[in-house]
This record gives structure tokens, sequence and C-alpha cells, in this order.
């Protein structure tokens, strides 16, 4: 027998920014970032970059480069612009 196939999804619209981003917010705090690479320096430090297993793009300034280090980190301001979390490596 033959049945009509139910659409999967209706037409949405999409989600408000509100909703789209709050997500990031709600995982602040402390979590394991893996630092993939160096972006730049400051007189602070290197300027890092790397991911945390749920893929928020994470930059961090530190005294030496953590590429290919799995690193906690303390996560705090998220840039709705730049989709960016700026953390602080969370050991020396």
């Amino acid at each position: 027998m033959n049945r009509p196939k139910k659409p999967v999804a209706p037409n949405s619209m999409p989600l408000p920014k509100v909703v789209k981003n709050a997500m990031p917010h709600a995982l602040l705090g402390q979590q394991v970032v893996l630092w993939e690479n160096v972006m730049g320096s400051t007189p602070d430090g290197f300027i890092n970059v790397g991911y945390t297993d749920t893929y928020l793009r994470v930059k961090a300034i530190h005294p030496r480069p953590l590429t290919n280090h799995l690193i906690p980190a303390q996560l705090g301001h998220y840039d709705d612009a730049t989709q960016v979390i700026e953390g602080a490596v969370s050991v020396g």
C-alpha cells in the first residue's frame, strides 16, 4: 500500500538570534580545549586558537604556543559577532 509521505519538517523560520546564540553562553566555564594554532602574538604572549569538544572556537593568550595540546581553559566572554569565546588557560 502506497501512503503519501509526510513532510519531514514544515517550512520553518530561522531561529531568533537569542535562541541561536544561547548554547555557547550555556557552555561557559572550564572545558578542555584542543589548541590548534597560533594566530599572532601580543606583549603578553601568543594568541592560541582551539576548539572545545562541542566545536566552540576559543582563543586565549598564553606565554607559549599550545598547538596540538589538550589543555583545560576557563571559558569567559562569548563574542556574538565573531563567534569566539575568550578563554584563559587553566595550567601553566
